[in-house]
């Protein structure tokens, strides 16, 4: 008889979202429960940051809603739910029935990933095309050391900016821009 590896148990968003709170976060891959360490202190305040600039403008542009740290589908049977640190969905995206008490299944327009220091760079990527798949119009990746963003818009070549640059949100939140270093204050 050989020895073979135990099969681990694929489990559903349903399953996902009624997981009793234990302080970390988690994400969905084909069915296989991904665990993430809660983030640092460091790592909510440039992703609160990003958030509060992408709100004041929404709040002053309706349009459309900002969302931070929510589950997004992928992929279904297997279930693929994966987690933006902050996000932006558009009106014209928005469900029927408005926003749901569940994850969204529908990807948001923009994606906030922000890199955290467990975090690696093959797996950020991996996130980055996962989303540019789903149907997001803009991917920004920020980088707290050193303090960089990469944007991703859509099917065109990224490009990375210092913090000495403004980043806008071309063509999902027209007239958006907020200087980079204010992302990393």
């Amino acid at each position: 008889m050989t020895n073979m590896p135990a099969q681990k148990r694929l489990i559903t968003a349903n399953e996902l979202i009624h997981l009793p709170d234990d302080g970390c976060k988690y994400e969905l891959l084909d069915g296989a429960l991904v665990t993430m360490p809660p983030p640092g202190a460091w790592h909510g305040a440039v992703g609160g940051n990003a958030y509060g600039a992408l709100w004041t403008f929404v709040r002053q542009h309706p349009g459309g809603r900002v969302f931070q740290d929510i589950g997004v589908f992928l992929g279904h049977h297997p279930d693929t739910v994966r987690a933006p640190d902050v996000c932006y969905l558009s009106a014209e995206r928005m469900p029927a029935g408005g926003i749901p008490r569940g994850y969204l299944d529908v990807v948001p327009d923009l994606i906030v990933e922000v890199i955290s220091p467990s975090d690696r760079r093959s797996e950020v990527e991996a996130k980055v095309r996962d989303w540019l798949r789903g149907g997001a119009r803009l991917v920004w990746v920020l980088d707290p050391d050193p303090r960089t963003v990469t944007v991703y818009p859509g099917d065109q070549v990224p490009r990375t900016l210092s913090e000495a640059e403004t980043l806008t949100a071309e063509p999902v939140l027209p007239g958006f821009s907020v200087p980079i270093r204010e992302l990393f204050a």
